[in-house]
């Protein structure tokens, strides 16, 4: 009877079941404290005035654009078991990883923030409050895509959305620091904090510092590559010799960088963008030697085709026309906003070419058209403001030109952001992804 008894209290649940709440309530916790921190920062910053139009164009966009991708792209999934947690939850190195960010990003630069409001470094301030403002929506996106409401790959979405956009917003305030004049112009501390007379910043260096800061994170890719170079792969093109397309978007590249038309940043993005390339191919994304990755479109598409020439002649052909009309009329405002764009189209098309050989795998071949989109549309935002901000009693060319330029910029800000927000991320990845997992088997970390 007794062990009867012992039987039926196992098969019993009652009592072990609520136990398993327990860890969801110390996950819960962990979560709410940076998710409240977190929203008490943006909301100071929002409220100081230190936040810019764009930033908050930025983030609206990036609530929008988050549900948009969450319904057409990546639903979540009707059975929770098919969504297990990327990494254990538990691990010490989990939480380590964003306490020791939460330190650097947050809490010392808001103490950074604090004593240059002691000692008036207004440049200081504006320069840090951008990277604050982004960093502190960030850890609010990530309680909100960590919700039962979002999927896995929103979750993901959100930190290297964000974190795409701050490194440009760093990349400045390391510059703005660099550039402070010396101690006694600059008339703060040694230590790092300066006065400065006046909250506003002068006109001239306003205008520097909403360029280098302008809105969406996003600068390179196109479909046109990514499909002309689907075909190009269905080719079988031998390693090591490049394609017509690949040398003349390699001309431009070389004739661009000698004429001193390409700022040293966006040669080192480039190089970079090399160097990453590499490295994902070998530790996250490598090639199955055994199986051939299937092509994400067919290359008959015609409607991709077209849409890929589409994108030649807006984002190269016509620039490139620009640029020699403008050596012509003198325009060096307008040359100067358009090559960086070019030069990095050209880029990409170049590392498109180098991505469909058979050295790389198919989410290689995603990489470099957002990577490269994304970059660009930071350098069309310029073009853009470029564009607008001329005079024309002081511009000194025709009319017409100023509009063509104008227009130039606004299609080719539309047809890359569609490129990048409707096509690539919503369309291109999820197919590239589900082709590459669905013909490998991956390793379990």
């Amino acid at each position: 009877m007794n062990s009867n008894k012992a039987k039926i209290r196992l098969l019993q649940p009652s009592n072990s079941a609520p136990k398993m709440a327990k860890p969801s309530k110390l996950s819960t916790n962990r979560t709410t404290y940076p998710f409240g921190s977190s929203t008490a920062s943006w909301s100071w910053l929002s409220a100081s005035g230190l936040v810019s139009p764009q930033d908050f164009a930025f983030v609206v966009f990036s609530v929008i654009y988050l549900f948009f991708l969450s319904k057409f792209a990546f639903p979540k999934l009707t059975d929770p078991m098919e969504e297990p947690p990327v990494f254990n939850p538990e691990s010490y190195i989990v939480w380590l990883g964003p306490l020791f960010g939460g330190i650097i990003g947050i809490v010392i630069p808001i103490a950074y923030m604090f004593e240059g409001f002691i000692e008036g470094d207004k440049e200081g301030i504006r320069a840090a409050a951008r990277h604050v403002f982004l960093l502190a929506r960030q850890v609010f996106m990530d309680g909100v895509a960590f919700s039962d409401r979002f999927s896995t790959p929103i979750r993901v979405f959100v930190p290297v959305f964000y974190n795409a956009k701050r490194i440009f917003t760093l990349v400045d305030w390391v510059k703005r620091e660099f550039l402070k004049a010396d101690d006694q112009e600059y008339g703060g501390s040694a230590s790092g904090v300066g006065p400065i007379s006046d909250i506003s910043l002068p006109k001239e260096q306003e205008q520097e510092f909403k360029e280098h800061h302008d809105p969406i994170s996003s600068s390179k890719l196109s479909p046109k590559s990514q499909k002309n170079q689907t075909l190009q792969s269905t080719t079988n093109r031998k390693p090591g010799s490049f394609s017509f397309r690949q040398l003349n978007a390699l001309a431009v590249i070389v004739v661009l960088s000698a004429s001193g038309m390409v700022s040293p940043q966006d040669l080192a993005f480039v190089l970079f963008s090399i160097a990453y390339m590499y490295f994902i191919s070998k530790v996250a994304f490598p090639v199955q030697s055994s199986i051939k990755d299937p092509a994400v479109f067919s290359p008959q598409n015609k409607i991709l085709r077209l849409y890929v020439l589409l994108g030649a002649i807006i984002g190269l052909v016509l620039p490139i026309a620009y640029i020699f009309e403008g050596i012509f009329e003198s325009d060096k405002q307008g040359i100067s906003a358009a090559s960086p764009h070019v030069f990095l189209l050209a880029s990409q098309v170049f590392m498109e070419g180098l991505a469909f050989s058979d050295q790389f795998s198919t989410p290689i071949r995603v990489f470099v058209p957002v990577f490269y989109n994304s970059r660009r549309i930071f350098t069309i935002v310029e073009w853009l403001t470029s564009e607008f901000s001329k005079d024309y009693a002081e511009y000194g060319g025709s009319a017409k030109r100023l509009y063509l330029g104008r227009a130039l910029a606004i299609a080719n800000m539309a047809f890359w952001s569609f490129n990048l927000f409707g096509f690539l991320l919503p369309v291109y990845l999820p197919r590239a992804f589900k082709k590459y997992y669905s013909t490998h088997k991956v390793k379990e970390y």
